[in-house]
């Protein structure tokens, strides 16, 4: 240590500012605890149906499977942005999981959640739809029609399947036009 002082004379002054500028301090009781950063939680909003929200989308044909990914970008999309969506690269903004929803809630609040995301600069989201295994369906009914939203929807400039430890093939990665 007086090496250090030494080498360093403003160690007691550098010292006290920083002592003084973060404040008081208090000691861990275990130093087992690992601090990482948390992930948002996931918006699970009931959207009211209004007229505004009602948006025909036709159906993909063929239906797209559960395990299947999906993948979709604009023209023009920078190649980098699009390789950087597609691994997850980002932060993530917010996180819509339409797990428990019907088609008829999912639809308004899938549209909602978009459109708030624009207009909260908010580039970068996850939408949660599942991979449809508990539909009665033969098909993921809100896979299918998230997709149909979404490459319907003018905002969204690109999506692609989560990685696994985002959902997989149950979620989405989204890519949202900056707002005007």
């Amino acid at each position: 240590m007086p090496e250090d002082k030494i080498k360093h004379p403003n160690l007691d002054a550098d010292s006290a500012l920083f002592r003084e500028s973060i404040g008081n301090v208090r000691r861990l009781k275990s130093d087992k605890h690992v601090f990482s950063p948390s992930k948002p939680k996931p918006i699970k909003k009931h959207f009211s149906q209004t007229a505004e929200h009602e948006l025909l989308v036709s159906h993909i044909d063929p239906p797209v499977e559960g395990h299947e990914s999906s993948f979709y970008a604009q023209t023009g999309l920078n190649h980098k942005t699009i390789r950087r969506l597609k691994r997850g690269d980002f932060h993530i903004n917010n996180i819509l999981d339409l797990h428990g929803m019907t088609q008829a809630i999912a639809q308004p609040a899938i549209i909602e959640f978009i459109n708030q995301q624009v207009e909260l600069a908010q580039r970068y989201t996850i939408i949660v739809h599942g991979k449809g295994m508990g539909s009665g369906n033969k098909h993921p009914v809100l896979k299918n029609l998230t997709l149909n939203i979404l490459t319907a929807h003018p905002k969204v400039l690109a999506y692609t399947s989560a990685q696994e430890k985002d959902g997989g093939t149950g979620a989405l990665y989204i890519l949202m036009a900056k707002p005007n």
